[in-house]
């Protein structure tokens, strides 16, 4: 009997726990595929926030921002019911979303092509919403411009007064002003638009019992097709602000020149904490002291207005590498190989560059080819360097050079005529090019090694600016003194002369020019000649003349 009655007992338990777990199981999904996050109602939708109406300008790009509630894995889709006008290039998550988060902003980039109005489709999930988009002409985009004092100081509960410009205003279009994070820095905000003037606008803000520190208080500025701008604002307390208070340690400061500031630290001090506007006049520069390019002192003057303390820094101050090479044009270079080498590059930097001492260490090199010699050079800085920072762009030109014995393989040159007493250079040079098929060897390129001229060999070596070859080489001939015909006849009108036939014959022609040119005379073995009309005749060196070189063109009139 008790056994029975325990079995009984034990049936109902197992009963009664399985209707539990099936009651409690009931409306709840545990993380299925439809993306929706553990515990969450099986039924949730998608909620697209309202997109305001955008415009864009032709060949302008512009980033909307749309905000999805209960989004979780899903991703929003855009797309433009008419690609005429504008085309979507991306939808990203914005930088401050999260791809398991539940709600998330979204940032679809749409770019402007042709005037007109288009209408942009949303979706996630099975949600659907649209915006409208205006794509308008370049010089009619609205463009909002504020003061050019970047940061504006005010203190507790004080009332400053901001102008502000917006060019190409549209019509019944308003400017909002709102504050960046809700941070509560400002009691008030107002915006006036001037009746005389509709592109006019003041900002009057009402600051809070609020200091900045860390980050600045910042307004954001809209309107309607125009780029968003932001107005920065350093508020001051009662108490002045102790820079103990800031982190020591300010990692990488970059500036223009190559060895730490004032002015570059306390440009680094403000760009980290943009809730402080430290000028220089703040520091007391006879008990500061920088020690090197990473370590500062920093002593705050008794007389600074909103200030206080002291503060040693470590840093690593590095020069921008554009600031420093200041010689982008770096000429030529003349090497062996087909680019030149990283280290050659560097050398050739160094040298038109006084006192910059960079290294391979420093920078990594990328060389493109323009056009012919032409490279360019994109020089960046290693993040390993503790020199330099950023990157710059140089110009060279560079000529791959060979050994001249190379080119010139047929080294004797025959016969070589001319007038002085051994060959010239430019001679030598116009039978090497002919002889060995290369590209003109121009004289400026080359010199003639001292006492090595003779009547029968000499040596060529490549001058120092020669962009293509380098070496020496000897060469050997027959050089034979001539007389230039050009220069050896004074007198080449021959007056009336007497022939015995219809034309002159070459012994006629040198009996007549010896006659004008008293004691000069010719050898008629050496010589030749052609009619260049009825009264003119060249006399021309036989090619294998070795006394004469040249012609000379002489004119007559024929005695009938």
């Amino acid at each position: 009997m008790k056994k029975s009655l325990f079995f009984y007992i034990s049936i109902l338990m197992v009963c009664i726990t399985s209707i539990f777990l099936v009651s409690c199981g009931s409306g709840i999904q545990k993380g299925d595929s439809s993306g929706w996050g553990d515990t969450e109602p099986e039924k949730v939708q998608p909620e697209i926030s309202k997109v305001e109406n955008q415009t864009v300008a032709v060949d302008n790009e512009v980033n909307v921002k749309v905000k999805v509630k209960n989004a979780f894995e899903l991703n929003l889709r855009a797309d433009i019911q008419s690609g005429e006008y504008a085309q979507v290039w991306s939808v990203d998550l914005d930088k401050n979303s999260n791809q398991s988060e539940r709600n998330k902003t979204f940032i679809v980039n749409i770019k402007g092509y042709k005037k007109g109005v288009c209408t942009v489709n949303l979706e996630i999930g099975s949600v659907n919403s649209t915006f409208s988009l205006e794509v308008i002409e370049k010089d009619s985009m609205p463009i909002i411009i504020v003061p050019s004092n970047v940061i504006n100081e005010a203190g507790f509960n004080e009332t400053v007064k901001i102008n502000v410009v917006i060019l190409n205003v549209k019509k019944d279009e308003k400017l909002i002003i709102k504050e960046q994070g809700n941070n509560s820095y400002f009691e008030d905000i107002k915006v006036t638009q001037s009746q005389s003037n509709e592109r006019d606008f003041e900002i009057t803000v009402k600051t809070s019992n609020k200091e900045t520190f860390k980050k600045s208080a910042v307004l954001e500025l809209s309107y309607p097709g125009a780029k968003d701008r932001v107005i920065n604002f350093v508020i001051y307390g009662p108490n002045k602000k102790a820079i103990e208070d800031i982190d020591g340690d300010l990692k990488e400061i970059i500036s223009e020149v190559k060895n730490a500031s004032y002015s570059s630290i306390i440009n680094k001090i403000n760009e980290i904490y943009s809730g402080l506007y430290l000028r220089e006049s703040d520091i007391d520069l006879n008990n500061s002291k920088i020690e090197s390019n990473k370590k500062a002192y920093l002593v705050i003057s008794s007389e600074s207005q909103h200030y206080k303390g002291t503060k040693n820094l470590n840093y690593l101050h590095k020069w921008d590498i554009d600031f420093a090479i200041e010689t982008k044009d770096l000429g030529y270079l003349r090497g062996n190989d087909d680019t030149p080498s990283n280290k050659e590059i560097i050398n050739k930097i160094n040298e038109l560059n006084k006192d910059l001492n960079i290294t391979e260490n420093d920078v990594n090199i990328t060389v493109d080819q323009d056009y012919g010699a032409k490279l360019n050079i994109l020089l960046e800085s290693k993040e390993t360097s503790e020199n330099f920072a950023n990157n710059t762009f140089l110009q060279l030109e560079y000529f791959k050079q060979t050994d001249i014995n190379n080119v010139v393989k047929n080294k004797y040159l025959g016969i070589l005529k001319d007038t002085g007493e051994k060959p010239l250079l430019e001679s030598l040079l116009n039978k090497i090019t002919a002889l060995n098929n290369v590209n003109d060897l121009k004289i400026e390129d080359y010199f003639i090694k001292e006492n090595s001229l003779s009547n029968n060999e000499a040596i060529i070596l490549c001058s120092d600016n020669n962009l293509y070859y380098y070496g020496e080489f000897k060469v050997t001939f027959k050089y034979y003194k001539c007389i230039d015909l050009a220069e050896y006849i004074d007198e080449y009108d021959l007056g009336k002369i007497k022939i015995q036939s219809n034309s002159p014959t070459l012994k006629e022609l040198i009996s007549y020019i010896e006659k004008v040119n008293p004691g000069k005379t010719l050898d008629e073995k050496e010589l030749n000649f052609s009619f260049e009309s009825n009264d003119e005749a060249k006399i021309i060196a036989n090619e294998n003349s070795l006394k004469y070189i040249s012609f000379v063109v002489v004119w007559y009139e024929i005695d009938k």
